[in-house]
Formats: C-alpha cells, structure tokens, sequence
C-alpha cells in the first residue's frame, strides 16, 4: 500500500516519483530509413549519370553526321561550284571585252563567284567548330 504504514495509517511525508526512459531497442527502422535513404541518393546519381551519358553520345552522333553533311559540301564547292563561278566570270569578262555585256553584268558575275568563295568559307569555318565539338566529346585518349 503506498502512503500508509503497515497498520494502516496515512502517510502525509510519503513522496512517489516516476522516471521514463526511452531505450531504442528498436532502431532498426531507422536504420532501415536511412539505407534506404542512401540506396535512392545513389541510384539518382546512376540514373543522372546515365542520362549525361546518353545525352553526350546523342551530340557525338549529332555533330559527326554534321561533319560528314559538311564534309559532303566542302567537297562539292571544291570540284563544282567554284569551277563554274569562274566559268561564269571569264565568260562574263570575255562578253565585257567584246562589248556584248555591259559593266554592271560583269560585277554581277564577279559578286557572284566571291559570295561562293565566301560560303565555301564558312563551311570550313563550320567544319572547324563541329570538329572542335568531336573532339569534346570524344574526351581525352
């Protein structure tokens, strides 16, 4: 009997006290949450690491078939369209010489042939850039 003595009298001096202690018996959970916390964090690393991947070799095929494309066009003003821009201008300056075109003619054909000059040069210019960018993207060997 609390607060009384054996023959059965109170008590007034008589104090109780309780104490609760929280012992992690079970921690497990927890422990649970946070290996399964660090199990995503890695996985969203895998899953970001190979999204990085794949959009890297998505530009690699991208500008090698850019560089081809160029390649196929630089090839084709070399062999074709300068040589007939050049034909066109002696033509014109022969039609000049012999008075069967007038001066403007003539710096329209020559207008023309330096606009092709100048377009073969930005597609090197552009092959230069899209190979830089191979050689980004090829990474270091």
């Amino acid at each position: 009997m609390r607060g009384r003595t054996p023959t059965g009298r109170n008590r007034d001096d008589f104090i109780t006290v309780g104490v609760t202690l929280d012992v992690p018996l079970f921690t497990a959970r927890r422990q649970d949450k946070a290996v399964a916390a660090a199990k995503r964090s890695r996985q969203s690393a895998q899953l970001t690491r190979e999204a990085t991947l794949l959009e890297l070799n998505r530009r690699l095929e991208e500008s090698y078939a850019a560089w081809m494309r160029l390649n196929d066009r630089i090839r084709l003003y070399e062999e074709a369209v300068i040589e007939r821009a050049e034909g066109t201008t002696e033509a014109s300056v022969i039609s000049y010489q012999s008075g069967v075109t007038d001066f403007p003619g003539l710096i329209r054909a020559e207008l023309a042939e330096l606009d092709t000059r100048l377009q073969l040069i930005r597609l090197r210019v552009d092959r230069a850039k899209t190979q830089a960018d191979l050689l980004f993207l090829e990474g270091e060997n």
